[in-house]
């Protein structure tokens, strides 16, 4: 109310010094009330021209900090492109489309992260759990096709496949607690994020 007061009370000034004939001069009487509009407090008191002259070094300091910024941005990026640039140059012809299959998707397009999923078509470890691990990912299911079809046919092969990842799981959990501190918050995340995987490895032998 009293910021209203203030805006209507300077209206009220202003058209009362000037009358409007034209929409030139309707033009120049807002462009004077926002000028004027900047320099009143929300009280609807005037600022004093301390407070003016803070907010305008503030408001420069802020442009140049953001310059600043942007040309140090580009300068690194134009620095980056160029060391890409020297070691494409440098690789043999065969190792180009290689090289550069990660740059034909922009980010995160182009980063693939392994994930243990059993290949079960609309299966997800902890699915609609809320943990870290998942909240910070979209949902994602594993392909309909499986990568190794004819391991698949052999189910001597895919339960000693299985084992051998169950095995190699338990080490690296095994090695990892030693030196992560699982008390707390985190550690409870940590051992049900392990136990999920776990979880579904040792579903994998069931199917």
């Amino acid at each position: 109310k009293k910021e209203k007061r203030g805006t209507d009370q300077l209206m009220k000034t202003s058209f009362g010094a000037q009358k409007i004939s034209s929409e030139d001069k309707l033009g120049q009487h807002y462009f004077d009330y926002v000028i004027e509009y900047s320099t009143v407090c929300n009280d609807g008191h005037r600022k004093k021209q301390v407070d003016v002259d803070r907010e305008r070094k503030y408001a420069i300091g802020v442009d140049r900090q953001l310059h600043q910024a942007d040309e140090e941005w580009d300068t690194r990026m134009q620095a980056c492109i160029q060391h890409q640039n020297e070691a494409l140059e440098s690789l043999p012809e065969e190792f180009l489309d290689a090289a550069t299959s990660l740059n034909v998707q922009p980010f995160p397009l182009n980063l693939s992260k392994p994930k243990l999923t059993p290949p079960v078509f609309g299966y997800e470890p902890a699915y609609g759990m809320d943990i870290p691990q998942l909240r910070s990912e979209e949902s994602e299911y594993p392909n309909r096709t499986r990568s190794f079809p004819e391991a698949c046919e052999d189910i001597n092969a895919l339960r000693s496949f299985t084992l051998g990842k169950i095995r190699e799981w338990q080490d690296a959990l095994g090695q990892v607690r030693k030196v992560y501190p699982y008390t707390g918050a985190e550690g409870e995340q940590f051992e049900l994020y392990c136990a999920l995987n776990l979880r579904a490895l040792k579903r994998q032998l069931l199917i």
